[in-house]
């Protein structure tokens, strides 16, 4: 595997700069597209446009094609993403005016179990990432259209990992009209990696997708968000479907005769979702923590 990624010489990271300079080309090809075609071309942004205060950044808006919908044809910047078997939502970090949006969205997308991983603090130099959307007790969510309350969460648990590297939050959920329709929700929440940059640690994420492993549902996505809802995401979802394909092996098999695993799902990403692993270092950690990895295991 770590031949395939090519890593480890100078040259392997001259041409991991070469190809995310061309996954960045081929996406300014796609705002061409958008700029010549508006909201008629394939990777419209109509939706997001048009609803430009459940934006926490105008310049990052999810593609109209697979944007997740709330209230039958509801707004919220928030996209599927389909790599192979894995299925997650990659969205931003709620808003004040977004939390009852948010709660929604992942009661809607989640039939059973609902799984969040939120990678960024709420403050990072002074400015807000992410609003505070959920509390360590119980606590309602409040529709913002009939001001009724839509959905309630019991507080169930809270425990750092084995190691201390990031918060496990636990609830039941539940609308108060249907009370026996019960969803466990589970929170992650890393707050150890500054925007626009790498983790310091790569057993820190490795750790991370371990035990989110261990909670989801395969038939579920897993609802993934930083505070924009690309960088740290992207590459959050890049990392967490590369090493469960590795478990798997099948897919790595695969991917042997292949020119690049990761490359192909950053391209994936990118198609699916605007600037999905956002800066060279973070395509470049997605790199070296699969083979950290696999150097590790024996993969």
């Amino acid at each position: 595997m770590t031949q395939i990624l090519g890593v480890g010489t100078n040259n392997d990271c001259l041409e991991i700069v070469r190809k995310y300079k061309n996954i960045e080309r081929e996406e300014h090809d796609r705002f061409r597209e958008i700029a010549k075609k508006g909201d008629g071309g394939t990777y419209s942004l109509k939706y997001g446009e048009h609803n430009r205060d459940k934006n926490r950044y105008l310049d990052v808006l999810p593609y109209d094609y697979n944007r997740v919908k709330i209230d039958a044809d509801g707004y919220i910047n928030a996209s599927y993403i389909e790599l192979g078997s894995s299925r997650y939502v990659a969205t931003q970090g709620p808003i004040s005016s977004t939390v009852s949006d948010f709660w929604k969205m992942c009661d809607y997308v989640c039939k059973k179990r609902i799984v969040i991983v939120m990678l960024t603090p709420l403050i990072e130099k002074q400015r807000e990432k992410c609003c505070k959307y959920w509390s360590c007790q119980n606590f309602s969510i409040v529709d913002s259209v009939t001001g009724c309350r839509a959905i309630q969460l019991d507080f169930i648990s809270q425990r750092y990992d084995d190691r201390g590297h990031f918060k496990v939050t636990k609830w039941k959920m539940y609308k108060p009209d249907r009370p026996a329709e019960v969803k466990d929700v589970f929170h992650f929440y890393y707050d150890k990696w500054e925007d626009f940059s790498r983790p310091s640690s790569y057993e820190h994420v490795i750790e991370l997708s371990q035990q989110v492993a261990k909670v989801r549902d395969a038939q579920e996505p897993v609802i993934v968000h930083c505070s924009a809802g690309v960088g740290r995401t992207g590459t959050f979802i890049a990392i967490d479907h590369l090493l469960n394909s590795m478990k798997e092996t099948t897919e790595v098999e695969e991917c042997a005769d292949h020119v690049d695993p990761v490359e192909d799902v950053v391209r994936l990403l990118r198609k699916q979702r605007m600037l999905m692993v956002q800066r060279p270092q973070q395509y470049q950690f997605v790199y070296d923590t699969i083979r950290k990895y696999s150097e590790t295991n024996g993969a």
